[in-house]
């Protein structure tokens, strides 16, 4: 009895083994290769851990930040570059910024009020603002419409009020005001 739950315990042990990855790896050639872990003392977080991982040297998959093993912020690397959501986190693990990144280029960005409705929406194309970006009240009701070309406002701009009213239309063309009114 006692001899097979020590072969028990043996073949566990073996397959853990078998399994377990290699952490902080350098390839002979010095290259970071799979999972890596980094810990820092941070006088405002505390104890900071970076879990990543890599590809000859290259960030090549998720990407976290931890404060005190809450996570502070998430992003995916693909040949080292942002690919997908990235997302930050306050001290009570409430989302408060999420980017969508594809093949390393920014094209949302999202913000969040502590209740987690969206604050604000942008997009991008080729690194600057382009097309709507949209502010909210807290209670998820428009408060701004925006329109944006290559980072410079062009097209109206609408202010709303919390009833959903529009209360002033400002009129942009490259980031200068062509004539602004308030509805009637």
């Amino acid at each position: 009895m006692k001899r097979e739950f020590l072969i028990t315990i043996f073949c566990l042990l073996s397959i853990v083994n078998l399994f377990a990855q290699e952490v902080n790896y350098l390839d002979s050639n010095g290259l970071k290769q799979g999972e890596w872990v980094e810990y820092k003392l941070d006088t405002i977080h505390g104890d900071i851990s970076i879990v990543s991982y890599f590809e000859d040297d290259v960030l090549d998959g998720e990407y976290k930040i931890f404060s005190n093993a809450n996570v502070l912020y998430e992003v995916n690397y693909h040949r080292g570059e942002k690919d997908g959501v990235e997302v930050f986190y306050d001290k009570k693990n409430r989302v408060f910024q999420m980017n969508y990144y594809l093949e390393g280029v920014l094209k949302t960005e999202l913000f969040f009020f502590r209740n987690g409705v969206v604050k604000s929406i942008n997009s991008y194309n080729g690194g600057f603002k382009n097309g709507l970006a949209r502010s909210f009240y807290s209670n998820g009701k428009t408060r701004l419409v925006q329109s944006y070309v290559n980072d410079k406002l062009d097209g109206e701009e609408l202010y709303y009020k919390k009833n959903g009213v529009i209360s002033l239309v400002i009129v942009y063309k490259e980031n200068e005001i062509i004539e602004s009114y308030k509805p009637d």
